[in-house]
C-alpha cells in the first residue's frame, strides 16, 4: 500500500490566504483518484501561533520514511548543538624512540559520518608525521562507540540487497566513504575489449571480475554486485557498453567496515614508507593510551545539511547514535531510539503510539503520525 506523509507551514506572509478555499482544495485532493486506497494523512497548520488550520487523518500512524530525518535534526541539534564537531583520535601504546614504536597503534572512531578517503589519508600522513615510521606492534581500529558494525535496525534488506545498494551500509562508529565503494565502468579500448572498471578507492580488499564488454553501439544493461565469499569480497560487472558511452559510476556498500578501513589505512601508510609489523585487526582502546594525532569532523550544523540535502542514511545514523553516545553514554540502536523519545517528550511530543526503529527512516515498520511530525516542526 503506497503511504504519504504531508506537512503544510503557513508563515505570517500567507495571512490573505482565503483559508475556506484552501480547506476545499485540500479536501478536493485528498479525494483524487491518483490516491484512492492509500494511506494518507495531513496537517497544515500557522507557524506563527502553532493553530492547526487543517488535518486529514492526522492521528494514523504512517511509515515517515526520510521524514525521520527531521526528528534526527531536532536530536542531534538539541543534544550536541550546532557547532559540534566529532573527533578520530589516533593513539598508542608502548615506547616510541627513533622513529620505532614498540607497541600498538589504535585508530579510535568517533562516529564522524563523513571520514571520507582524504581524510583517512591525512590520518595515515599525520601518523607518519608525528615520528611514527615503524609500528612493532598491531593497528588496532576502535569502533566500539556504536557497538558492533550492524545492519540498519529495522532494515531486513530491500529488493536489489543481492547487489549490496549503498543505501543499506552498515553502521559503525569508524567507516570509509560512508561505508560505501563507488565503482566506475567505461568503454573499453576497442570493441570486443574488456570494459574499463576502475575503484574510487584503489585498494586489495575488492576482487574485481570484470565480465562487461566493450560494443560498437548499443549495448545492454551494465551491472554491478557485491559478493561476499570464503576468499572475501568480489565485484562483479556485467553487461555491455557502447564505444561512445559515457562512464557510469556504481555504489555498492562495504559489509566488513572495520576490515576495509584497516586495508585502506596500511596501503595508505606503507605507500607514505610506513612499516606495520603486527597484525591490523578490530579491537578496543586500552584505558592507558597516548594520543600522537587527532582530525576533528565538519561542524554540525554543515553535517546536517547534507544529511537532508542528500537524505544520506549514514549520516543520519551516525548522528542519532554519535548523540545517544554523548547524551546517554550509550551510543546504540537501543540508546539511540531511546534518546528519541525522551527529546520529542521534552517538547510535548506524545510519543505513545510512534514506531521507531532508527535515524534514517529505512524501514517498512516504523510509523509516526502528521500530528507528531508537526510537533517536530514546531520544536
Amino acid at each position: 500500500m503506497m503511504s504519504a506523509l504531508l506537512l503544510t507551514l503557513l508563515t505570517p506572509g500567507d495571512a490573505a490566504l482565503d483559508l475556506r478555499d484552501l480547506e476545499k482544495d485540500l479536501d478536493k485532493a485528498m479525494r483524487d483518484s491518483s490516491i484512492a486506497g492509500a494511506d494518507v494523512g495531513a496537517v497544515v497548520w500557522n507557524l506563527q501561533d502553532g493553530a492547526e488550520i487543517w488535518s486529514h487523518n492526522p492521528d494514523n500512524p504512517i511509515n515517515p520514511a526520510s521524514c525521520q530525518k527531521a526528528i534526527t535534526t531536532l536530536v542531534a541539534l538539541d543534544n550536541l548543538g550546532p557547532a559540534h564537531s566529532r573527533t578520530t583520535e589516533i593513539r598508542y601504546t608502548g615506547e616510541l624512540e627513533g622513529g620505532v614504536l614498540d607497541g600498538d597503534v589504535y585508530i579510535v572512531g568517533d562516529g564522524d559520518p563523513q571520514l571520507v578517503i582524504e581524510r583517512w589519508w591525512k590520518l595515515a600522513t599525520d601518523l607518519k608525521a608525528s615520528g611514527v615510521d615503524v609500528i612493532k606492534g598491531d593497528l588496532v581500529l576502535d569502533a566500539s562507540i556504536f557497538g558492533e558494525p550492524e545492519t540498519i535496525p529495522g532494515w531486513p534488506g530491500g529488493d536489489d540487497g543481492f547487489m549490496g545498494p549503498a543505501y543499506e551500509a552498515p553502521v559503525s562508529g569508524l567507516m570509509v566513504n560512508y561505508n560505501s565503494v563507488a565503482v566506475e565502468v567505461g568503454p573499453g579500448d576497442a570493441p570486443g575489449a574488456p570494459a574499463r572498471v576502475s575503484l574510487e578507492v584503489p585498494t586489495e580488499w575488492f576482487h574485481v571480475d570484470n565480465r562487461a564488454v566493450t560494443t560498437s553501439y548499443g549495448g545492454r544493461q551494465l551491472g554491478v554486485k557485491r559478493i561476499e565469499g570464503p576468499e572475501g569480497p568480489t565485484l562483479l560487472v556485467t553487461g555491455q557498453v557502447a564505444m561512445s558511452a559515457s562512464s557510469r559510476t556504481f555504489y555498492r556498500n562495504v559489509a566488513d567496515p572495520l576490515g576495509y578501513a584497516g586495508m585502506v589505512f596500511d596501503e595508505m601508510y606503507t605507500r607514505w614508507g610506513g612499516v606495520i609489523e603486527g597484525e591490523v585487526r578490530a579491537g578496543e582502546t586500552p584505558g592507558d593510551t597516548e594520543r600522537l594525532t587527532q582530525l576533528s569532523s565538519r561542524p554540525l550544523w554543515q553535517l546536517i545539511g547534507d544529511m537532508n540535502k542528500y537524505s544520506s542514511n549514514q549520516i543520519a545514523e551516525s548522528l542519532l547514535r554519535a548523540s545517544a553516545a554523548e547524551a546517554l553514554g550509550d551510543g546504540s540502536a537501543e540508546g539511540a531510539v531511546e534518546l528519541t523519545k525522551q527529546t520529542l517528550e521534552k517538547y510535548g511530543v506524545d510519543v505513545t503510539d510512534a514506531v521507531l526503529y532508527n535515524g534514517s527512516g529505512l524501514t517498512r515498520e516504523g510509523r509516526v503520525t502528521p500530528r507528531q511530525m508537526a510537533g517536530v516542526f514546531q520544536a
